[in-house]
């Protein structure tokens, strides 16, 4: 099977679940914990 299988039979669904993991990711690392720690430094 490998990759090219994987990829034939579940192609753009994993594409989707990759590309939704990364935002998440993302926008925890990049936007979410930067305004928590602003905060906490403001009050």
């Amino acid at each position: 099977m490998g990759w090219k299988g994987l990829l034939r039979r579940r192609g753009w669904k994993l594409v989707l679940i990759a590309v939704v993991f990364y935002v998440v990711r993302d926008v925890i690392l990049y936007v979410l914990i930067p305004i928590a720690v602003v905060v906490g430094i403001t009050k």
